[in-house]
C-alpha cells in the first residue's frame, strides 16, 4: 500500500488574522467627534435629598465581588448600597464631619471582601462586608504625613492588596497595605492634581486622570511616569475611570463649567489608546444625559457601565453588550476577542488512520464563553470556559469518504469564531507500474539506481501474470485544510 499525505496547514491564517484585527486596532483617531446617544437600563435615585436612594451629588460608584452596587453619596457623608437590580439594601456611615465640610470619595474592596473608603480630609475607614460596620479607620495626613489634604481617587492592587489613594494639593499617590501601615509615597508630577485611578495589571500600568493636565496619565506602580494620553478629546477634566473586559480604558469626561456644555463617556482602546467612542454629549437630565458626571464602575457579571451623574443626583447603568454589538464602532477596535491555534499529528496504524487535533481557545473579554464541536455535523462536545480552554479529541479513520469537524466558540458578547475542518480520504485505482514508480519515489532510502533494478527485475518476473489479468492497488490521498471563518461582527469605523 502507498501513501500519499498532502496537508495544508491554514490555521495559521488565525496568527494572520490577530496581525490584521491589531492593524485595524491602531489607526490613528486624534478626536471623537460624535457622541451617541445611548439610554441606559436602570437609574437609580434622581432626587435630591438625604433619604433612601437620594443623593447629595454622587461623586463615586463601585461593584463588589458579590455584585453589589456602593455609590458614595458625597455631601450626604454616607455610601448608599443597592442591589443589581437597584434595590436599596444599607449604608454605610461614621464617616467625619469636619468644619469647612467633608464628602465621600474613592471606595474599593479588599481580597477579604472588607470595603475600604476614603473621604476628602484624609481619613481611610475599613468596613465590614456583612454587617456594613466600621471596624476601623486610618488618619492619612499622619500616616503620610501630609501638608495639605485632599483626598479623592482609590483603587486596589490586587495581586499585592494594597490600597492606592491620590492626594491633590500635593499631586500625590499614597499607597497602604490592607492592615493599614504606610507602604510608599511618589509624586504624579508638577501641577498634574491626581483625581481617579485603575490598574491594569496585565500591563503592570496604573492610569490617573489628572485635572491639572486634562489628560490620563500611565505611571508603573512604583510611580514611574510612561505616557499620557486623552488630552484632545477632554473638554475641561477627566474624572472616573475603568477597564472593560477588553483591556480597553473608559474615562469619564466631566465637561466645563461654562462654553462647550458637554459631559460625556470616552472609550480609548488599548493599543495605541486612540479615542474610539463616546456616548452622551450635551449635558442635561434627560436619560443617558449627564450633568458634571465623576464616579464611573464597570460591572463584569452583568457587563455593564455604571455612572455617577452627579449633578442629576442618581446613578445611571447601561448595558455594554449592546454598545459593543450594536453602536458604529470598529469592534475589532476592542481587541480579537476568540483566537483559536489548530493543530494535526497524522499517524498511520497499517490499517486506520489517526489524527489528532488539538485547539487552545482564548477569549479575551473573560466572560462566559461556549464552544460546541461537531463530527459530520453530529455535535460532539458542548462545554462552557472562562478564559483559556484547550481541547483535545482524536479521530480514527478507516475507510474512504470525506470528514468534517466544526468548532463554534461564541462569548457573551456574542463574538462568534467558527474552525471548520476538512478530511477527505480518496482510493485511486493504479497500475502495478505506476505503484511501483510511486513507490520508488517516495523512498527515501533507495538509490535510483536500486529502484531501477528492483523495477526490471519485477517487471520481468510479472510479465505473464500482468498480460493475464492487471494488478490493483490503491493509493491513497489525504488532504487536510484547515479553513478559518470569522464571524466577529464589525462596522466600519467612523472617526
Amino acid at each position: 500500500m502507498i501513501l500519499k499525505i498532502e496537508i495544508m496547514q491554514n490555521y495559521k491564517f488565525a496568527s494572520l488574522l490577530m496581525i490584521f484585527f491589531l492593524s485595524l486596532s491602531s489607526s490613528n483617531v486624534s478626536s471623537v467627534d460624535i457622541d451617541e446617544d445611548i439610554l441606559p437600563i436602570l437609574i437609580i435615585g434622581g432626587d435630591e435629598g438625604s433619604g433612601q436612594s437620594e443623593f447629595n451629588e454622587p461623586d463615586s460608584i463601585f461593584v463588589s465581588s458579590n455584585n453589589l452596587y456602593y455609590a458614595g453619596d458625597t455631601n450626604n457623608l454616607r455610601v448608599q448600597i443597592f442591589d443589581s437590580n437597584g434595590n436599596y439594601i444599607n449604608e454605610l456611615t461614621g464617616f467625619d464631619s469636619v468644619s469647612g465640610g467633608n464628602e465621600v470619595q474613592g471606595i474599593g474592596e479588599l481580597n477579604n471582601g472588607t470595603i475600604v473608603v476614603v473621604e476628602k480630609s484624609g481619613g481611610l475607614y475599613y468596613f465590614n462586608p456583612d454587617t456594613y460596620s466600621l471596624l476601623s479607620k486610618v488618619d492619612l495626613k499622619q500616616l503620610a504625613s501630609l501638608s495639605t489634604v485632599d483626598t479623592q481617587g482609590l483603587t486596589i492592587d490586587q495581586l499585592n492588596d494594597n490600597i492606592f489613594i491620590t492626594n491633590q494639593p500635593e499631586h500625590l499617590v499614597i499607597i497602604v497595605s490592607s492592615n493599614g501601615t504606610l507602604i510608599d509615597t511618589w509624586t504624579t508630577g508638577a501641577n498634574t492634581t491626581p483625581e481617579n485611578m485603575v490598574i491594569d495589571h496585565k500591563k503592570e500600568l496604573i492610569y490617573i486622570s489628572t485635572e491639572g493636565k486634562g489628560s490620563i496619565q500611565a505611571y508603573t506602580l512604583n510611580g514611574t511616569f510612561k505616557f499620557s494620553f486623552g488630552s484632545e478629546e477632554s473638554y475641561q477634566a477627566f474624572e472616573g475611570l475603568a477597564i472593560d473586559p477588553f483591556g480597553n480604558i473608559l474615562a469619564v469626561d466631566e465637561g466645563p463649567d461654562s462654553g462647550r456644555q458637554d459631559s460625556r463617556i470616552i472609550i480609548y482602546d488599548n493599543i495605541n489608546y486612540s479615542a474610539i467612542y463616546s456616548w452622551g454629549g450635551q449635558l442635561g437630565d434627560d436619560d443617558g444625559k449627564f450633568i458634571s458626571p465623576d464616579g464611573l464602575a464597570y460591572d463584569y457579571v452583568n457587563n455593564r457601565v455604571l455612572i455617577a451623574d452627579q449633578g442629576n443626583f442618581r446613578i445611571q447603568i447601561f448595558d455594554y453588550v449592546s454598545i459593543v454589538q450594536s453602536l458604529d464602532f470598529v469592534q475589532s477596535s476592542l481587541s480579537s476577542v476568540l483566537t483559536t491555534e489548530v493543530t494535526s499529528a497524522p499517524v498511520f496504524n497499517g490499517t486506520t488512520y489517526t489524527i489528532d487535533y488539538a485547539w487552545d481557545i482564548f477569549d479575551t473579554s473573560n466572560t462566559n464563553a461556549t464552544f460546541q464541536l461537531f463530527y459530520n455535523q453530529n455535535l460532539l462536545l458542548n462545554n462552557s470556559f472562562v478564559g483559556e480552554y484547550n481541547l483535545q479529541i482524536g479521530l480514527i479513520i478507516d475507510d474512504i469518504g470525506v470528514y468534517e469537524l466544526s468548532l463554534n466558540v461564541t462569548n457573551e458578547f456574542i463574538s462568534k469564531i467558527t474552525y471548520q475542518t476538512s478530511l477527505e480520504v480518496k482510493a485511486v485505482e493504479t497500475s502495478s507500474e505506476t505503484s511501483s514508480e510511486a513507490s520508488s519515489e517516495t523512498s527515501s532510502e533507495a538509490s535510483s539506481e536500486t529502484s531501477s533494478e528492483a523495477s526490471s527485475e519485477t517487471s520481468s518476473e510479472t510479465t505473464s501474470e500482468t498480460s493475464q489479468t492487471e494488478s490493483t492497488n490503491f493509493q491513497y490521498f489525504f488532504t487536510i485544510s484547515v479553513v478559518m471563518l470569522s464571524l466577529i461582527r464589525y462596522h466600519k469605523n467612523k472617526y
